[in-house]
């Protein structure tokens, strides 16, 4: 049962996947990744202790590296992606 639930979800997602364009996805790709390191950024900022600069870091880190991963999908499955990069910041 849970492989066909499995694989209609996956027919869903695929039949509803689009790239959003309007809103805050209008000048950032990833505006909730932002809001993150932004946040990270104050409680960083409000305690500053070398053990909250190297897990703020890390935790930046894995962040850009998770965005530069979905963006390699992106590109991938939407050929226009990579205009839509170039006119918008993180």
């Amino acid at each position: 049962m849970s492989k066909l639930l499995g694989g209609i979800q996956t027919a869903l997602l695929a039949a509803f996947t689009l790239v959003v364009l309007l809103g805050v996805y209008a000048k950032l790709r990833h505006p909730i990744y932002t809001g993150i390191a932004l946040t990270m950024v104050g409680f960083v900022l409000r305690g500053i202790s070398a053990a909250g600069l190297v897990v703020g870091a890390a935790a930046l880190g894995f962040l850009a590296a998770k965005a530069r991963y979905e963006e390699t999908l992106l590109a991938r499955r939407y050929p226009e992606y990579e205009a839509y990069r170039k006119t918008t910041l993180f």
